[in-house]
């Protein structure tokens, strides 16, 4: 929960609360996943088969559905596919653009910054240009360019907005209306960018282009799994594309930037503590006030309130709160 402007207080408190015994078997899936998901690297790496050479690109573009032209703008409508996730999400479905890079020439040649739609097919996201395709030229990747035109669904400068990518395969670089906004390597986890504001055209066509390299390495997770003879191996395909959903985000001056949650369990039968550590940023051009709580099973936590303020160009201030055992009942409050 965040709330408007106001006065400063100490940077970080320290909330501590007691948790029953009775919680700690919902704790135990959670950091045994955690075990088994650190594990998973490696055994996937060991397993892992490098390729002995260069495999043979596709040499032509994936059929398209399609022609591009008369590519119409369109404005996202609020909601997401699934409940768990950041509120104000605005679905950026409908139809996108694809263009295949069979010779990786589209950054020199300027596809990114290009209005004409000529050489583009209509695709809708998600998308794998491979799908159908499984071949060992397919499975060695290659590159893609995908595009969206879209009008914000609010032109007010209150709201800042944030492009969030739910999974791409596998290095990403991203532009809007033809500047960069930035990369990302790692196809399994969602990231997201901030749309400045200097490059949003708040009550025109904004263009945001997506280019999408699949071509794996050795080095990657999963690495590249080709036997010596250059045949995919090992029980998974390297799609290439945007394979989940794409969403603008609003942002009302105040945004979460990280959330930790740390349990730290004694023994079976103890209390347990559990670290909450929140970083916010604050998006407005003042300072802000903002107060957070949240929710251990059924109970409401108070981590505290302050005022966010701009430092070093970036405006953020983080809260730190515990909720540990404690055999007085007694609720302690600290800042540091």
């Amino acid at each position: 929960m965040l709330t408007g402007p106001g006065a400063s207080l100490p940077p970080q408190l320290v909330v501590p609360r007691r948790v029953e015994p009775a919680e700690l078997p919902r704790l135990r899936p959670l950091i045994l996943a955690v075990v088994a998901l650190a594990a998973a690297p490696a055994a996937a790496l060991a397993q892992a088969t490098p390729p002995t050479g260069p495999v043979q690109q596709p040499s032509g573009t994936p059929a398209p559905t399609k022609p591009a032209p008369g590519y119409p703008a369109e404005t996202p409508r609020p909601g997401a596919l699934y409940r768990t996730g950041p509120t104000d999400r605005y679905l950026l479905g409908g139809t996108w653009l694809f263009r295949f890079d069979a010779k990786d020439e589209g950054v020199r040649q300027h596809w990114q910054r290009n209005a004409s739609t000529a050489g583009w097919s209509r695709v809708t996201v998600p998308n794998a240009w491979n799908a159908t395709d499984s071949s060992p030229q397919s499975f060695a990747g290659g590159v893609g360019f995908y595009r969206k035109d879209f009008k914000l669904p609010s032109s007010s400068s209150r709201y800042a907005w944030i492009v969030r990518f739910e999974s791409v395969n596998y290095r990403s670089e991203v532009w809007l209306n033809g500047k960069p906004l930035g990369t990302n390597r790692g196809a399994y986890l969602p990231f997201e960018m901030r749309l400045p504001a200097g490059l949003l055209k708040r009550n025109g066509t904004n263009r945001l282009v997506i280019r999408v390299d699949n071509r794996r390495r050795p080095t990657d997770f999963p690495p590249s799994n080709l036997n010596p003879k250059g045949q995919p191996t090992g029980g998974w395909w390297n799609y290439g594309g945007l394979l989940r959903e794409v969403y603008l985000r609003r942002v009302d001056r105040i945004d979460f930037s990280t959330v930790q949650v740390q349990p730290v369990v004694p023994c079976a039968a103890c209390a347990a503590t559990v670290h909450f550590r929140i970083t916010v940023r604050n998006y407005a051009p003042s300072s802000q006030r903002v107060h957070l709580t949240t929710t251990f099973g059924s109970r409401r936590i108070n981590l505290g309130t302050a005022a966010v303020v701009q430092r070093n160009g970036e405006r953020r201030a983080d809260r730190e709160g515990v909720v540990s055992g404690d055999p007085a009942g007694a609720q302690r409050r600290r800042g540091r």
